[in-house]
């Protein structure tokens, strides 16, 4: 049981992270920020809470079809706007399955710790 709560411990505290260096990547760069950034923000609180609720492979999967989307925009934006791929969007593409994956990997260990404990 003690190994349960160190794994809840450690996976809150890179939520906790996760959270933290979005928002403050998004404060720095406030003034180049544009809509999309903010509606990734967005995608990458609904991808955690998904994770949470379904589990590794549910926030994982929805990931997955967020950055689908995302990459062909990017993609679409890159060759038929002639718009430069910013440094931004990998950073999108790296924090979404980071947050589904940490926030999937919480939610198993506060489930194995409640059924340890019943």
């Amino acid at each position: 049981m003690n190994k349960e709560a160190k794994n809840i411990d450690i996976f809150f505290l890179l939520l906790f992270l996760i959270v933290f260096l979005t928002t403050s990547f998004l404060y720095f760069n406030f003034t180049k920020s544009n809509l999309l950034d903010f509606v990734m923000l967005a995608l990458v609180f609904l991808v955690a809470i998904i994770g949470y609720f379904k589990g590794v492979i549910g926030g994982l999967l929805s990931s997955i079809i967020v950055i689908f989307f995302y990459a062909s925009y990017i993609l679409y934006s890159s060759i038929i706007l002639a718009k430069p791929v910013e440094i931004l969007t990998y950073f999108w593409m790296i924090a979404i399955p980071l947050s589904g994956f940490v926030s999937g990997k919480l939610s198993t260990n506060i489930n194995e710790m409640q059924r340890f404990s019943t």
